[in-house]
């Protein structure tokens, strides 16, 4: 238990930190990173064996760490899958702002990228509702499903547009 400029009750396990505004807590190395993925702080959520159950990992970059000026780092996340013992990283933001999920290697600018086969799905606010997605596979295809998952429009590696239309059949749009 430790509380940080507050006067509530804390229970077992607990860090609270309060401040006037805000609470703010910082994870700081006492040297400068010596290079482009260098650590700069990690947060790790274990069980009562002490075993990373998941964790967030933060570290140093590319480009030039400057003291002062220029600080490039990435975010990790990582979490457990069932049956598994020990944490794997599931999404990056790297120091351009990219995101990329489940894979470790993010290219683009501004950009989200996500593992072949995955999905990038469209959801309500609460996220229960989901209005369609957008998948591509390891063959190049990307294609479109509506709320039931059902395709409705392929983009082909050759260049080819397919609509789905369950009264009409396949239309080849453009070829």
């Amino acid at each position: 238990q430790l509380g940080c400029g507050n006067d509530r009750a804390i229970g077992d396990g607990d860090l609270v930190v309060q401040g006037a505004s805000q609470g703010e807590l910082y994870l700081s190395r006492d040297s400068t990173p010596a290079n482009s993925g260098g650590g700069l702080g990690f947060i790790h959520f274990t069980g009562d064996n002490g075993e990373d159950s998941a964790s967030i990992r933060v570290y140093s970059d590319g480009g030039t760490w400057t003291n002062g000026s220029s600080h490039p780092s990435s975010m990790r996340f990582e979490t457990t899958a069932d049956g598994a013992s020990s944490p794997t990283e599931r999404m990056r933001i790297d120091s351009s702002g990219n995101v990329g999920i489940g894979l470790t290697n993010i290219s683009g600018s501004g950009s989200l990228t996500l593992v072949a086969g995955q999905s990038y799905k469209f959801a309500g606010s609460g996220g229960n509702t989901i209005y369609g997605d957008i998948s591509a596979d390891t063959s190049h295809n990307i294609t479109f499903k509506n709320n039931n998952g059902t395709e409705r429009m392929r983009f082909t590696s050759a260049g080819v547009v397919t609509v789905k239309n369950s009264s009409v059949g396949d239309i080849d749009a453009l070829t």
